[in-house]
Order: structure tokens, then sequence, then C-alpha cells
């Protein structure tokens, strides 16, 4: 509120600034913004396309019918194939022998699989075995310290008797 014969004071709109909401710091959001996932998603396309196109690319040059005369071009185009199929051939051999060396992994770790086998019931023997030791030594320090006790009453005895024998 100002007074009435206050010119200088400029009047405030606060039924205004109550409707405008005050915005965040930042950039303002988009309608239409990609979620996290969405936008790795089409980075991942990116990449995978890329590579596509290079792999095109690099297999073969591609050579226009246009660039050269009928014959070259012919030749061109059986070297070409036979570039590729040489590639298939070698693609094919490494195929293979990844197969082979994902085989001997799988027999390695199914040998390794049956050694821990192995070794695990040794130890569980070898842990069965010591509990029953130690059981063992248990009863026979009782039994021992039994025996000391019954050595220790008949050495009493045998002294009262060569004690009474003296006199």
């Amino acid at each position: 509120m100002k007074q009435p014969e206050d010119n200088a004071t400029l009047e405030l709109n606060l039924a205004d600034d109550m409707d405008e909401r005050k915005r965040g710091r930042g950039r303002p959001a988009k309608a239409d913004a990609l979620t996290p996932a969405e936008r790795a998603k089409r980075y991942r396309d990116a990449k995978r396309r890329a590579r596509v196109e290079q792999n095109a690319t690099s297999v073969t040059q591609i050579v226009q019918r246009g660039d050269l005369p009928e014959g070259e071009w012919r030749r061109a185009l059986a070297t070409q194939l036979k570039q590729a199929q040489a590639e298939i051939q070698a693609l094919r051999g490494a195929h293979e022998a990844a197969l082979t060396e994902r085989a001997a992994a799988y027999r390695a770790y199914d040998q390794l699989a049956a050694t821990m086998a192995t070794r695990e019931s040794a130890l569980l023997e070898a842990t069965t075995e010591l509990a029953a030791a130690r059981a063992d030594n248990a009863t026979l320090a009782a039994q021992g310290a039994t025996l000391n006790d019954l050595v220790r009453k008949l050495e009493g005895r045998l002294k009262k008797r060569d004690a009474s024998r003296k006199k």
C-alpha cells in the first residue's frame, strides 16, 4: 500500500506475482526430452551403424561401372570377389579357431571343477579326521589326568605303608 499523495513509489501487483511461479535454476526442461536410457540406445545404435558402414567399405572398394571400361570393370569385380572370398575364408578360420579355443577353455574348466571337487572332498575328510583326533586327544587327556590322580593316591598309600613298616 502507498499513500494517495505519493507519486514516486510504484504500485506492487502482488496478485499477479502469485500467479507466476518462480522458475528454477538451470536450463528449462524440454517436453520431449529423452531419458538417459533412450540417449544411450541412440548412441549405441549410431556406433553400430558407423561400424557396419565402415566394415562395408573396408571389405571391398566399390567400383562404379562408369569408372572403367567393360573388360577392366569385370576384372575389377572378379578381383573384389576373390578378395571378399579370401576375407570370408580368413574369418571362417578365425571363427573355427575361436570355437576350438572356447572348447579347450570349457574342458579346462571342467577339469578344474573336478579337481576342486576332489580337493573339497579330501578337505572334508581331513576335517572330519581332525575333529575325531581332537576328540580322541580330549578323551586321552581326561584319562591321563585320572591316571595321574590314581598314581598320586597310590604313591601316598605306599608312603604311608612304608612309614608304618619302618616303625
